[in-house]
């Protein structure tokens, strides 16, 4: 009776979106979807100066730069420029400033109370007046790191709103992803807490590694700023998210798969949770930034890693070896319950 109860259920929802899509693919009539003119790539006939003379580069393209050290590459814009037109450019940790025919027209480094503020990650949608075809446009670039300086990513020219779109379209599987993972933590943090029959609390800390690995995607996404400006979230969360992640995977563990070895697994969600802390101070007082408190983190994780297979297999083989206990105890027992001596004959 079950299983036919289960096999009819099934059914009717197989039919009910059968309904569903069907007239969706083959008859998907007008809609409202939000569409986009083609954007367009302004990545060719670039060139940058240095001691040896003019070279020609194609973008994305990373040209020799230090620390610290500002990099320019230019182009002469096209007859496209004859009427106003917004740039996106991406800068990866850097400071940009652009010049059209040696003017300074932009530049992305956003003013803050704060003193050492942390380095961003963002997109730029600059204005290009019209009638600048012909004029030479110049984009000059600064990074407090090594790995960064010199870095020019592809550019993309249109309307500001078909460049949002463009990135909305390409972006937006990921935030969507994220958005389910997300919730489905979010479920399994409150299961504990709605059902008073399900006491099992290791739930909420699997709950607390969904969403916070989801909010960590996110903030990689390169989408967050459709949702905030804010420098201190697009240039701190990821880090932090970084190492906060793997404490609720490293508790639930301890709670639900180990049993002799314990105190490591606590040792180390509360090392994580410190470093957390440490590379805020470290930002914020100019010690050491947070890109660079990434060997930090990185550390620690690889460390907690090395620790949970080590662990597991000294589990293993603690429960192996009780196992044999136990299976021993038992045949002894079971010896002497069925041997009975017989004294005198």
């Amino acid at each position: 009776m079950k299983t036919n109860k289960a096999f009819i259920t099934y059914m009717t929802t197989l039919f009910v979106v059968f309904l569903l899509v069907i007239p969706t693919c083959f008859y998907p009539g007008p809609s409202l979807k939000l569409t986009h003119k083609p954007i367009h790539n302004l990545n060719q006939d670039w060139f940058y100066e240095s001691s040896t003379g003019l070279h020609s580069i194609r973008l994305p393209a990373n040209i020799p730069a230090l620390e610290n050290q500002s990099s320019s590459i230019k182009t002469t814009l096209g007859t496209d420029f004859n009427s106003p037109q917004f740039l996106c450019i991406r800068s990866s940790l850097q400071t940009i400033r652009l010049y059209l025919d040696q003017e300074l027209i932009y530049e992305s480094n956003p003013k803050s109370i704060f003193k050492h503020m942390p380095a961003t990650s963002t997109w730029n949608l600059i204005s290009i007046p019209q009638n600048a075809s012909g004029k030479q446009l110049q984009i000059e670039a600064t990074s407090a790191f090594k790995s960064m300086s010199g870095k020019f990513n592809a550019i993309t020219y249109g309307t500001r709103g078909d460049l949002l779109l463009n990135l909305i379209d390409f972006y937006l599987p990921s935030l969507l992803l994220t958005f389910i993972i997300f919730i489905s933590g979010l479920v399994m943090f409150l299961i504990p807490l709605t059902l008073k029959q399900y006491n099992k609390w290791e739930t909420t800390y699997l709950g607390l590694f969904a969403m916070s690995i989801a909010l960590w995607f996110f903030a990689e996404s390169k989408m967050t700023q459709l949702f905030t400006g804010s420098p201190l979230f697009i240039g701190g969360s990821a880090y932090l998210l970084l190492t906060l992640f793997p404490v609720p995977l490293i508790l639930y563990i301890k709670e639900s798969v180990i049993t002799h070895t314990k105190k490591y697994y606590s040792w180390f969600a509360g090392l994580l949770l410190g470093n957390a802390l440490l590379i805020i101070i470290l930002q914020f007082s100019g010690v050491m930034p947070f890109f660079k408190s990434l060997l930090l983190t990185h550390t620690l994780i690889v460390g907690a890693s090395v620790m949970a297979i080590i662990t597991f297999f000294y589990e293993i083989r603690k429960y192996q070896s009780s196992r044999r206990l136990t299976i021993n105890s038992s045949a002894v027992l079971s010896h002497h319950r069925t041997y009975r001596p017989v004294y005198g004959g």
